[in-house]
């Protein structure tokens, strides 16, 4: 099975460190999506993945073989990029076929690749059109035919729904997640998007002050943020601080009453009055009903945004603490209201740093 290892990779930019000892793996038929803000280093590693830049330090591994000393056409990496990076002079075929020419194959052999990979993201019909007559949604479609024609061992991209408008973009992902299935080939798709990596990824790495922060599988990241960054990074705002206050069960005191999070899988447990950071998260809060009052919060509406079939509320709790809710009827801003987090959404969080 293929595979790709980084290893403790590093990287300078303008005298600055950049990536400082950055660690993830990637194997055959998942996506991984690297997630990280603008600036963070993503499109770097995906250049010195596809050789093009060079790393100050660290490792390559393609299936435990040293990556560094091979050229980059013999890498066999596909990499698609922003900005698609068409030949506007072509037409769709011979933009697919550019890379092909450069393989020695036949004309023939060269023509049914190109008619694959066109079948591949249904454009099948735009062969002959020119990439100057097409739209966004359909360049980005030729962009990734044009990378999957090589059959790469690798894919890489590079954001490449970011300059679309919303509808488009959400179209063009259920497209994207079902041509990287299919496939069965490493992917790395990078992104700044949360609700794009998730969608589309079977694993993620968040990369943050030049390291991975966390990894893991998609579903495992999003239920167990390691940090508070990561929390944060992945749209939960919900921090309440507190005292460790007992452990059989673990209760933290904090300003709006006695909270029983749960630990992380593999964390450390606290001892008792160690200052900890809870995170309560938005998803499944549910309104609190007259059962016991344990982990109850009492917060006041402050903001009400119809959604069509939902509503979105803001609630601020006794410490200040704004939540995300969601709700199916309509509340009024400045009513009180008393919610609960079902179990595993109440959650202490590990001391920051990053993790190994």
């Amino acid at each position: 099975m293929d595979r790709l290892d980084v290893i403790d990779l590093h990287k300078e930019f303008e005298g600055k460190p950049l990536l400082e000892g950055v660690n993830f793996h990637v194997t055959a038929g998942e996506t991984l999506c690297l997630l990280g803000s603008s600036g963070s280093g993503k499109s770097t590693i995906l250049r010195i993945i596809a050789g093009i830049e060079t790393p100050d330090a660290g490792q390559l591994l393609w299936n435990g073989g040293d990556l560094t000393p091979i050229p980059v056409f013999r890498r066999r990496f596909g990499l698609m990029f922003q900005d698609y990076a068409l030949f506007p002079h072509l037409s769709v075929k011979e933009n697919v076929a550019f890379g092909l020419r450069m393989q020695n194959l036949s004309r023939t052999e060269i023509a049914g690749k190109v008619r694959a990979a066109l079948e591949r993201v249904n454009m099948s019909a735009f062969a002959d059109r020119r990439v100057t007559d097409l739209s966004g949604g359909e360049q980005q479609r030729i962009a990734l035919a044009r990378a999957l024609a090589p059959a790469p061992r690798l894919l890489m991209l590079d954001e490449p729904l970011a300059a679309l408008d919303r509808s488009l973009r959400m179209e063009l992902q259920e497209e994207l997640r079902e041509v990287l299935s299919r496939a069965e080939i490493p992917a790395i798709y990078v992104t700044h998007d949360q609700e794009e990596a998730i969608l589309l990824g079977d694993r993620l790495a968040l990369l943050h002050d030049g390291r991975i922060a966390q990894a893991g599988e998609t579903e495992e990241v999003y239920r167990y943020p390691a940090n508070r960054w990561v929390a944060a990074f992945l749209g939960m705002t919900g921090l309440l601080e507190g005292d460790v206050h007992s452990l059989a069960p673990l209760t933290v005191r904090t300003d709006c009453g006695d909270l029983h999070p749960q630990l992380i899988p593999g964390a450390t447990p606290p001892g008792v009055g160690e200052r900890v950071m809870l995170l309560l998260k938005p998803v499944n809060l549910e309104q609190a009903g007259a059962v016991n009052g344990i982990d109850e919060l009492t917060g006041e509406v402050t903001e009400v945004v119809f959604l069509g079939d939902h509503y979105r509320l803001k609630l601020r709790l006794c410490s200040g603490t704004q939540l995300d809710l969601v709700a199916t009827h309509r509340l009024a801003v400045g009513e009180s209201l008393k919610v609960r987090p079902r179990p595993g959404d109440l959650l202490l969080l590990p001391d920051e740093g990053h993790p190994a």
